[in-house]
C-alpha cells in the first residue's frame, strides 16, 4: 500500500513540475512577443521620420515590416521591411541592445539602438542626395532610433525592460 502512495506522489510531483515549466515558458513566450512588438512599433515611429527626412517618393505610411532573427556568426534580432508597396523597394535594419550604462542620449533610453544596415539599390535610387560615403548629407544622416521624437522616448522608456525577454540580442 505504502508502495503505491510513492508511486502516485512520485507522479504528482512529475505531472506538478511538468505544468509548472509549461506556464513558465509560454509567459516567457508571450513577453518575447510583446518585446518584438516594442522593437516594430519604435522601428516604425524612426523609420517614418527617416524616410521623410531622406526620400523622395517614399510613403512614411505604407512601410511593411516584421521581425527576424541572425542565426549565424551575428545573433539577435534585426528588421526588415518595404515601402510603397514595392518589395523590390526594401531595408534591414539592426537592433542593438544598449546597456544602461551606455545610454548617452535621449533616444538611448530606449534600450535599443535603431540602425538601417542596408537598403535596396532601388530604394537607394529615392535619396534625396546621391548616395556616397564622401557626401557631406551622408554624415549627417542620423539612426531611424536617433530621430524618435522625445515624448515618444518618454513614454516608450517603461516598456525598455521587455528587451530582456530577448536574450540572444546584440550589445552595444
Amino acid at each position: 500500500m505504502s508502495k503505491l502512495n510513492k508511486k502516485a506522489k512520485i507522479s504528482l510531483i512529475i505531472i506538478t513540475t511538468v505544468t509548472l515549466i509549461s506556464v513558465i515558458a509560454s509567459g516567457i513566450f508571450v513577453m518575447r512577443k510583446k518585446a518584438e512588438d516594442y522593437i516594430l512599433r519604435e522601428a516604425r515611429i524612426g523609420l517614418k521620420v527617416y524616410f521623410e527626412k531622406y526620400y523622395n517618393g517614399v510613403d512614411p505610411n505604407s512601410i511593411k515590416m516584421e521581425i527576424k532573427f541572425h542565426h549565424h556568426m551575428v545573433s539577435g534580432p534585426y528588421v526588415e521591411g518595404y515601402v510603397n508597396g514595392d518589395k523590390d523597394l526594401n531595408f534591414d535594419c539592426d537592433v542593438i541592445k544598449v546597456p544602461k550604462d551606455k545610454m548617452d542620449n535621449e533616444q538611448d533610453k530606449l534600450g535599443m539602438v535603431i540602425a538601417i544596415s542596408g537598403t535596396s539599390y532601388k530604394l537607394d535610387k529615392t535619396m534625396k542626395y546621391e548616395y556616397s560615403d564622401n557626401n557631406p548629407n551622408r554624415k549627417i544622416e542620423k539612426r531611424p532610433s536617433e530621430l524618435i521624437p522625445k515624448s515618444e522616448v518618454e513614454k516608450a522608456k517603461k516598456d525598455r525592460y521587455l528587451l530582456n525577454f530577448i536574450p540572444e540580442m546584440m550589445h552595444y
